[in-house]
């Protein structure tokens, strides 16, 4: 299961989470999540979001709101051991880090 976990990366100003690649430069906003923050949101019944949760980390992740029309999806939910790291990384590249979660 580990290796063949998804991978979350920013670099280059793009954010890679697992097969799906997006330039940082689309990216809003970010929220990072916690425990109760994270089952809200994986309980939305939205289309429009990209969720991309490995069950081992369901614990917290991020809320990303993308601007990119060419996108059907407005916003991403990415579950991650270390939120607050990935939001670094993109607050790098441009990306507005916000407190509360966008939905």
């Amino acid at each position: 299961l580990i290796l063949a976990s998804p991978i979350l990366t920013v670099s280059d100003q793009r954010l890679t989470a697992g097969r799906a690649a997006i330039p940082t430069s689309v990216v809003a906003r970010c929220a990072c999540l916690g425990r109760e923050q994270m089952e809200r949101a994986l309980r939305l019944p939205d289309p429009s979001i990209f969720t991309l949760v490995r069950p081992w980390t369901v614990r917290s992740g991020v809320l990303l709101q993308i601007e990119d029309p060419l996108d059907p999806h407005s916003t991403w939910l990415l579950s991650t051991r270390h939120p607050h790291r990935l939001a670094s990384a993109l607050e790098r590249d441009g990306v507005d880090i916000v407190d509360q979660p966008m939905r």
